[in-house]
C-alpha cells in the first residue's frame, strides 16, 4: 500500500482504503462530504493536526475485530506520546441539543470557525447522525492548542442518537479519553487505558447511554475515571446531563505521594 498526505479539508465524498496509511498533515475538515474509513486502515496524525467531522459531514468508520481502524500519531513505535509526539484527535460535530444559550457552541481547543461549531441551535435534531466508529482505537491524541482548552482522544459535540460508537478504545490521551458535549449519543463496548486527565467526561446536557465502558488508568497518569458536568455556569440549563451508564469498571492507579498535585484536571 501505499503512504497518503492529507493536507486539505474533505468536501466531497471520500474512501481512504485499508492497505495504505494516511498521514493527517494539519487539521483536517470533512465538510458537506461523508469520509469513509475501510477496515484495517492506519491513520497517522502530526502535530497540529486533528480530523473534524463538521455539521454537515460524517464519518464512517467501521473496522472488524481482525481489521481495526488505528488512528495514531505520526512517530516511530516507542516515541508516540514522549513529548510533544501526539496529534489532536478526532472531533464530531452535530446537531443534537446542547444547554448552551442559543443551543449552538464552538468546539473545544479549535478556532472559531463555522465548521467547528456545533448543537442545533433553537431547533435541535437529537437523532442527527455524526458518523460511525465501530473496532476503532485512537492513540496519543488530546494534543492541547492552549492552556485549558485541549482536544481529546475522542470528542463528540452535539451528537444525536443516529450516531455508533461501538468497539472503541482510546489510549494513552493527554486529556480526556472520550468527552462528550450535549447531545444524544450511545456509546456501547468502550475501552479507555492510559489518559492523562479523565476517562470519559460529560458536559452541556448530555442524555444518552453507555454500556460496557472500562477506565483503565495507568501509573502517574490519570485523573479521574468519570468527569460529570452539565452546565459550569447554570445547574438549571436545559437539557441537564443525565446519561445512563451500565456494566462500568473503572480501574484507578495507586496515588503518588511524593506529588500531591499529580493528576491536576485539565477540564
Amino acid at each position: 500500500g501505499a503512504t497518503i498526505d492529507i493536507t486539505e479539508a474533505i468536501t466531497q465524498s471520500t474512501t481512504w482504503t485499508g492497505n495504505n496509511t494516511y498521514i493527517l498533515k494539519q487539521i483536517i475538515h470533512v465538510d458537506g462530504a461523508v469520509l469513509t474509513i475501510e477496515a484495517g486502515t492506519k491513520v497517522l496524525g502530526e502535530r497540529g493536526s486533528a480530523l473534524v467531522v463538521t455539521r454537515t459531514g460524517k464519518l464512517m468508520a467501521e473496522g472488524t475485530a481482525a481489521k481495526p481502524i488505528v488512528f495514531s500519531a505520526n512517530y516511530p513505535i516507542g516515541m508516540r506520546g514522549v513529548g510533544n509526539n501526539n496529534w489532536g484527535g478526532i472531533v464530531m460535530n452535530g446537531k443534537a441539543a446542547i444547554n448552551v444559550v442559543g443551543g449552538d457552541n464552538k468546539a473545544e481547543g479549535l478556532a472559531d470557525d463555522v465548521r467547528n461549531r456545533y448543537g442545533g441551535g433553537t431547533s435541535p435534531d437529537n437523532t442527527h447522525a455524526c458518523g460511525t466508529l465501530k473496532y476503532v482505537r485512537v492513540e496519543f491524541a488530546g494534543e492541547p492548542l492552549s492552556a485549558n482548552d485541549e482536544l481529546n482522544g475522542l470528542t463528540l459535540n452535539a451528537c444525536g442518537s443516529n450516531t455508533i460508537v461501538d468497539h472503541l478504545q482510546v489510549h494513552r490521551g493527554i486529556d480526556d479519553g472520550v468527552e462528550i458535549f450535549g447531545g444524544t449519543v450511545n456509546l456501547k463496548n468502550v475501552v479507555i487505558s492510559g489518559s492523562d486527565d479523565d476517562g470519559l467526561d460529560w458536559d452541556q446536557g448530555w442524555t444518552g447511554k453507555a454500556q460496557f465502558l472500562i477506565v483503565q488508568q495507568i501509573p502517574g497518569r490519570g485523573n479521574h475515571g468519570i468527569e460529570a458536568d452539565s452546565n459550569r455556569t447554570d445547574n438549571n440549563a436545559s437539557p441537564r446531563s443525565s446519561p445512563t451508564i451500565y456494566n462500568a469498571t473503572v480501574v484507578g492507579r495507586a496515588p503518588d505521594a511524593s506529588n500531591p498535585g499529580e493528576g491536576t484536571s485539565r477540564g
